[in-house]
């Protein structure tokens, strides 16, 4: 029986997590007798259609207060407090469905990039315990691992799969006991699904802008963000004949890239020359990304999407995965990813995309030329997950 159950991936209102639900279906279900994605919100999953292709379950337990079990759990809680505790609480009804005939994914991405990998940690620990085995899919690792629980945690994993060269290097250096493999992340092979564009947007004369309130919080002083934006559109407003799209790639609640697009969106609408996309799911996204001339990109799966669709791009980045990324595909990272703490004075976003606009032909020859393989690596993927099968 060949099993599978993708974990710890996000739900689709990021689209990023959409883009890998779907990829990684794609890459992996042919020749799987069964392959399940435990979610952390189906509802939304289901939302953006993917309850038409993929198959769910809950990851998190349904908590009713008025069980034994949760009051046991409040007294030890109180008496030895553990994070660790709460998250095999919170996860309990999925890690008892964990069986020996099923392999256990864990959905990468950046999960490892930030410092709360507790509930990582708990959901690895204990599929293995009751008899799972895991891999570690797709994931950027932060570049120095010092922790020896960090590693002693990555080593639980019988593979793992880096998305860049960095991540990579980072975890051979480590020493993590590990069989470790380096491909790209699998949402380049998502497929664009056409949509109707708006009205204003001209393709292949439209510049498209993300931005994520991630950036603004990373920012090196106050406003330095969102100044550098309103100078880069100005410019282009003056100098080019370019429209702008203003394209959201994660519509959470709590990190919701329509909070400042919205805000650049108030102060240039009565230009007609700026416009504001809607939500879409990722493949339309991926589509209205694939129609612009040249993309400016905060989230990492907006990148992606032009990467693979060969639109040139620079990167607003903060950590490893946006400069891991860029140097696998162009051997520079300089270039590519202007890393936000570097946004210091109102026109470095500007001269750095301006080296882009200037490079243009340069850009998309080596787009003809290596990205149809980077992508193909992909293809990789179903043969080492077997091995683990």
């Amino acid at each position: 029986m060949k099993k599978i159950v993708v974990y710890a991936n996000g739900a689709a209102g990021n689209h990023g997590c959409e883009a890998l639900t779907r990829s990684i279906y794609s890459l992996l279900s042919t020749g799987v007798d069964d392959i399940k994605f435990a979610s952390s919100n189906i509802k939304e999953d289901i939302s953006y259609g993917l309850g038409d292709i993929v198959h769910f379950m809950p990851l998190h337990s349904e908590i009713k207060k008025n069980q034994f079990k949760y009051f046991k759990y409040l007294v030890s809680q109180k008496l030895f407090p553990s994070d660790y505790r709460y998250y095999k609480f919170l996860y309990t009804d999925f890690l008892r469905s964990v069986d020996r005939d099923s392999l256990y994914i864990s959905a990468g991405g950046d999960n490892y990039s930030y410092n709360n990998n507790i509930w990582l940690n708990c959901l690895n620990t204990e599929i293995n315990q009751n008899g799972g085995k895991t891999i570690l899919l797709g994931c950027s690792i932060l570049e120095n691992i010092s922790d020896l629980s960090m590693i002693k945690d990555l080593s639980n994993y019988s593979a793992i799969i880096a998305r860049e060269s960095i991540s990579y290097n980072a975890l051979k250096q480590a020493g993590v006991d590990s069989d470790i493999y380096c491909l790209p992340d699998p949402a380049f092979i998502l497929r664009t699904k056409e949509c109707k564009l708006p009205e204003g947007f001209i393709p292949g004369n439209t510049v498209g802008i993300n931005i994520s309130p991630m950036i603004i919080e990373r920012e090196q002083s106050e406003g330095a963000v969102m100044n550098n934006y309103f100078f880069l559109i100005d410019y282009l407003l003056k100098n080019t004949n370019y429209n702008i799209a203003l394209i959201p790639h994660v519509v959470w609640s709590y990190t919701d890239d329509r909070n400042p697009l919205s805000e650049i969106f108030n102060k240039y609408r009565n230009t007609k020359r700026v416009l504001l996309i809607s939500d879409h799911n990722a493949e339309e996204l991926k589509y209205i990304i694939s129609q612009c001339h040249s993309l400016i990109a905060a989230r990492t799966h907006a990148s992606i999407a032009a990467y693979s669709t060969m639109v040139p791009t620079l990167v607003v980045g903060y950590s490893v995965k946006a400069r891991g990324i860029a140097l696998d595909i162009f051997r520079d990272i300089e270039h590519y990813v202007i890393p936000v703490q570097k946004l210091k004075n109102r026109d470095d976003l500007t001269k750095a995309f301006c080296w882009l606009l200037d490079n243009e032909a340069k850009i998309r020859e080596n787009y003809q030329k290596n990205m149809p393989e980077y992508v193909r690596k992909c293809e990789q993927y179903a043969g080492i997950i077997s091995k683990y099968m």
